[in-house]
């Protein structure tokens, strides 16, 4: 079972990954489609002129795929965040890789649940930032964001004390390999 999860984490980095790549691709493309470089077929554009916004689409009639992006700096943040969750996918996928290692109690896998665990700190503050930010402009509380967020502080939490049991545990390991 802990190898399937690890097999399946890693399935899921590298698919998430091949998406945000291919977005981040067809982003390019845009911006040569809308300075008019060159003329694809499957990336139009649309004026909103009611939310004043211009829409990227991505048609792909092959697979009946339609995808619609607002252009400009919020896809700058789409796809910053996309590159966030791969590289925190990449680092959910090194903490399953700790279950299937033999030897779990290194100064390595510290470092990995740190790191993991920072992640989760960050996205919890981004999340309940935006939140914040909403309820304060807007009068309205986002409760995604704010479930979001607390999700990852908890998540957060958790890899707090699991850290702490294997520093404990690689201190114990290291003075009884003293004692021998």
């Amino acid at each position: 079972m802990k190898n399937l999860i690890y097999h399946l984490s890693r399935i899921f980095f590298y698919g998430f990954c091949l998406f945000a790549g291919l977005l981040t691709f067809g982003c390019v493309l845009a911006l040569f489609e809308n300075a008019e470089i060159i003329d694809w077929t499957f990336i139009n554009f649309e004026s909103n002129e009611v939310a004043n916004m211009k829409l990227l689409i991505f048609e792909l009639a092959l697979f009946s795929l339609r995808i619609e992006l607002q252009f400009g700096m919020i896809l700058l943040f789409i796809l910053l965040a996309l590159y966030f969750y791969a590289y925190y996918f990449f680092t959910l996928k090194d903490f399953f890789n700790l279950f299937v290692k033999e030897k779990v109690f290194e100064d390595v896998s510290i470092d990995k649940l740190q790191t993991f665990n920072k992640l989760n700190y960050y996205a919890g503050f981004v999340f309940l930032g935006r939140a914040i930010y909403t309820f304060v402009n807007k009068d309205q509380l986002d409760g995604e964001l704010v479930i979001i967020g607390a999700i990852h502080f908890v998540i957060a939490l958790l890899l707090y004390y699991y850290t702490d049991l294997v520093r404990k545990g690689l201190k114990i390991q290291n003075e009884n390999d003293l004692t021998i």
